[in-house]
C-alpha cells in the first residue's frame, strides 16, 4: 500500500536516522538521510502530493535495513 513520504521520513527518525542534506529542485526534493550507529544511508523523494511507490518504498527501507510493513 503506498504511503506519504511524511510517513516513511517519520519511521526513518523513529529507527535512528538523521537527515544529512536536502536537494530541492523545480518543486521537488530529495532528502537524504544517514544512521550513524549503523552507517547505513538512504533518500526519500518529495513529489508534491504524491505517495511513494511501491518499489520505491521497498528501496528505501532496503537500504536502511529496515523491514516494515505499513498499514
Amino acid at each position: 500500500m503506498p504511503i506519504k513520504p511524511e510517513k516513511m521520513i517519520k519511521y526513518l527518525k523513529q529507527m535512528g536516522f538523521v537527515e544529512v542534506s536536502r536537494h530541492i529542485h523545480k518543486g521537488t526534493s530529495h532528502i537524504y538521510f544517514k544512521n550513524f550507529k549503523t552507517g547505513l544511508s538512504t533518500e526519500v523523494p518529495m513529489h508534491k502530493g504524491k505517495e511513494l511507490r511501491k518499489g520505491t518504498q521497498n528501496k528505501i527501507l532496503k537500504e536502511a535495513g529496515l523491514k516494515h510493513v505499513f498499514k
